[in-house]
């Protein structure tokens, strides 16, 4: 494609028809425009000189040797290869290497996200050597073949010399192309550029009008710096109210640091009253982006007892998370408290032990989900035998005592005493009061609940329900305790949380461990759309999770009823959930609709034949009146119905409830299941001898 410059309308004529126009030639990088309005600055080697030298570029033929900057061709190699290293950690070589090898073959068809990439993945090391000069090559290209990101990473190698000597001044120039069209990145590189000096010198004033001008565009790392510029008083009058504002904002869109200054703005109590259990929350939300300083900072909170029990053991697994994570500065509390347990002849912690102490029943529950919707059948959170050598499976205890009452109440004053100390701002003596209260594990939570709930309403006028709140928070994502999560769980159910997403999404993560879905969806109900909330953790447990969202569920929607039907008694013990869902789905209702040949039928019988077991067993008899019509419904069909075992099962369970009641009627029931149970065997035994052609 040729490129003639000219003197005013600096016109090129690309081989796919548009027009671009040079601006300028700036530190031998042409500036071009497109039709749009769309502005792109090339390197010289975008560009072959025909004939003349390269000094004066007026009136001079070139060849641009850049394709169509709007055509991206080896999209399906792109996509493969990100699919590839999206799906394969830097560890697992074979198929990084895959999709390097795809994307540098879409780079090579002219792909610019592919060029970017490839120029990331050399700038970091990711599956290759860390290669600086290959990395601004094809940064370079990408740039070149209009990739905005390309150009931005250009501009950082620019900016830290790496890969070409360092020049501040270019970088600017580049980032203020970019941040002229919109870039928030661009505008907030611009803000760090001139914060940290160009050519050594810095410059606060323009620094902070970058950083505004991507806060106002809500990006997050914009609100966040602006915000510590408020905070800070630098170049602007100091005002935590704006700071505060700015952080949470830029929290809620995501940005890790602003959770850090967010912490601090509690802990030092600025603008917020000074409160150590929600700056414990905030540092807890980034653990698991390996953010070292928020782990240095929970290993201080341990340390000195602040919203915490007092535990220099668990201080000292913080700080080596913290080290471990790249947080250099954690070191000297490392050492300061090794020689502590040296001195008391403790050996030095393991990594294990380290992550033992650090690890709390909300991260296991995230790490283990992965992104899935549910748990894998493997997890659970009971590790060790009770007192009478039970082994209960997750939610079990709570079951039962919901189902038959096993637990007595037991004296709830110490929750008491600790919720006041909570609401006095003594925060380290309620953890301490709780771990106490529930190391006996016969006190548990769910027989407390009621109890403890009353007080605090009847007595809300005489505590501090700002940090009763902020406490049962920071608790809900920090203790290792499943008791005292459900404590947690339970002071937050009497608190209006409509409007806190946050904390009912770690809610309902909490509720898809069978351990906790009885307290997650008993608060999830006093939310407006709880129910569907319930709904989704209903699917997605399948042991006592199950059956107490099954009572709870509201049979609001056909899907809701069919789900009920179809799934509503498969789960660890079906007797349990069998009258819920007859009642529910209206059983005598569908059986009378439903053909003896079909799948629904089938289900139907089996929660008949649950809501049977259960009366016989672990339910009062009253939990289903309507046991002797949807018995009568289904004999009435089932000579009709074609063989199917799950029928047989009903039929036997009909025949053994009935048959052990004197009542005549009841007699009749169990006769009429054995007569069709003895003619479907005599008719399979009879089929058995006809072969074919006889």
């Amino acid at each position: 494609m040729e490129v003639r410059y000219i003197e005013k309308e600096n016109a090129l004529n690309c081989m796919n028809g548009k027009i671009y126009v040079v601006l300028a030639v700036e530190k031998g990088w042409y500036r071009i425009i497109d039709e749009s309005g769309k502005d792109y600055l090339y390197p010289p080697e975008s560009f072959e000189m025909v004939g003349g030298g390269v000094n004066d570029v007026r009136d001079k033929n070139f060849i641009f040797t850049i394709n169509d900057v709007n055509d991206n061709p080896g999209k399906e190699w792109y996509d493969e290869a990100c699919d590839l290293i999206d799906t394969n950690s830097n560890e697992k070589k074979e198929g990084y290497l895959q999709g390097l090898k795809l994307l540098e073959k879409s780079a090579c068809m002219g792909n610019r996200d592919a060029m970017n990439d490839l120029g990331m993945m050399y700038y970091r090391g990711y599956g290759v050597e860390q290669d600086y000069t290959l990395a601004l090559k094809w940064f370079r290209r990408g740039a070149a073949y209009g990739s905005d990101m390309a150009y931005e990473n250009l501009a950082l190698l620019y900016k830290n010399g790496q890969g070409v000597p360092q020049n501040t001044s270019v970088a600017r120039d580049m980032y203020l192309a970019m941040a002229n069209k919109g870039s928030t990145t661009a505008m907030n590189s611009l803000g760090n550029l001139y914060y940290l000096g160009i050519d050594g010198e810095s410059d606060y004033e323009q620094s902070f009008r970058w950083y505004s001008r991507s806060a106002e565009l809500d990006d997050a790392e914009g609100l966040d710096e602006t915000g510590a510029f408020y905070k800070k008083g630098l170049v602007v009058e100091q005002d935590y109210k704006k700071a505060a504002e700015c952080f949470a904002k830029a929290a809620c869109l995501g940005d890790k640091y602003a959770f850090i200054d967010l912490a601090s703005m509690y802990y030092h109590g600025c603008y917020f009253k000074q409160d150590y259990g929600t700056a414990l929350y905030y540092l807890r939300k980034v653990v698991p982006l390996n953010m070292g300083i928020a782990m240095n900072n929970i290993g201080s909170l341990y340390e000195d007892g602040l919203a915490v029990h007092k535990n220099e053991e668990i201080a000292l697994a913080w700080y080596k998370r913290a080290v471990m994570a790249g947080y250099d500065e954690g070191e000297e509390n490392v050492k300061d408290l090794e020689l502590k347990r040296a001195a008391k002849g403790l050996s030095p912690m393991s990594d294990d032990a380290v992550f033992h102490l650090t690890t709390s029943i909300f991260d296991k529950i995230d790490e283990a989900l992965q992104d899935a919707d549910e748990l894998p059948e493997s997890f659970t959170l009971q590790t060790k035998k009770s007192s009478d050598g039970l082994v209960w499976a997750d939610g079990a205890r709570d079951g039962i005592y919901v189902y038959h009452n096993r637990y007595p109440v037991p004296d709830i004053s110490p929750l008491i005493h600790a919720v006041r100390e909570i609401s006095a701002n003594h925060y380290s003596i309620a953890d301490t009061m709780l771990l106490d209260f529930f190391d006996d594990e016969e006190n548990v939570m769910i027989a407390c609940m009621e109890a403890v709930q009353k007080w605090i309403l009847t007595n809300r006028d005489d505590l501090d329900g700002d940090r009763i709140y902020a406490f049962a928070r920071s608790l809900l994502i920090n203790t290792q305790e499943k008791e005292i999560v459900k404590f947690a769980i339970s002071v937050l159910a009497i608190i209006d949380l409509e409007d806190d997403d946050p904390v009912i999404a770690i809610v309902e993560k909490m509720g898809l461990s069978d351990e906790f879905t009885l307290f997650a969806i008993y608060l999830l109900s006093k939310l407006k759309h709880g129910n569907e909330k319930i709904f989704e953790i209903a699917q997605n447990v399948h042991g006592w999770g199950r059956i107490h969202a099954v009572e709870w569920l509201e049979p609001a929607t056909e899907k809701i009823r069919d789900w009920l039907l179809h799934e509503g008694i498969h789960h660890i013990m079906p007797e349990y959930s069998g009258a819920a869902v007859a009642n529910k789905i209206g059983l005598v209702e569908r059986l009378q609709a439903a053909a003896p040949d079909s799948r629904e039928y089938v289900d139907i019988g089996n929660v008949l034949q649950a809501v049977l077991r259960g009366m016989g067993g672990p339910l009062n008899e009253e939990t289903y009146k309507h046991t002797d019509e949807a018995t009568e419904c289904f004999l009435a069909k089932v000579v009709f119905a074609p063989p199917n075992e799950d029928v047989y099962d009903v039929l036997r369970t009909i025949k053994i409830y009935f048959g052990a009641k004197k009542d005549r009627n009841y007699q009749d029931y169990a006769k009429r299941a054995q007569a069709v149970l003895r003619d479907r065997v005599q008719s399979e035994r009879e089929q058995l001898h006809e072969w074919p052609g006889d």
